[in-house]
């Protein structure tokens, strides 16, 4: 879906509009894996595999503002990018799981 805002505000209340009717449904409790699988499930879901990069960075920006500890808000390019390849390796880890689970089979 693309769509044009005519401002931050705009945008910011189509959002929380458009969350607000997912998390009707959302569980109470989730652990890190299942965060993680409901995560993939959009990602694969919206086919937005190849945007997964950009938006592991936004996710890590965001998480960093929300956190209180200094050590977190670091934004140099070294930071940043150890943030994108463990994030990186934790999405491949959980994946490489998912994909070869025992379970179900």
């Amino acid at each position: 879906m693309s769509r044009e805002f005519r401002s931050e505000a705009e945008k910011t209340k189509f959002f929380v509009s458009s969350f607000a009717a997912v998390d009707k449904h959302l569980p109470k409790k989730a652990s890190a894996e299942l965060l993680s699988f409901m995560i993939w499930r959009m990602v694969t879901g919206y086919g937005m595999s190849d945007a997964w990069p950009d938006m592991i960075t936004i996710v890590n920006l965001a998480l960093a503002d929300d956190d209180d500890d200094e050590d977190v808000d670091c934004t140099c390019d070294k930071c940043k990018t150890k943030m994108i390849e463990d994030a990186m390796d934790d999405a491949d880890s959980f994946l490489d799981n998912v994909l070869n689970s025992k379970r179900g089979k």
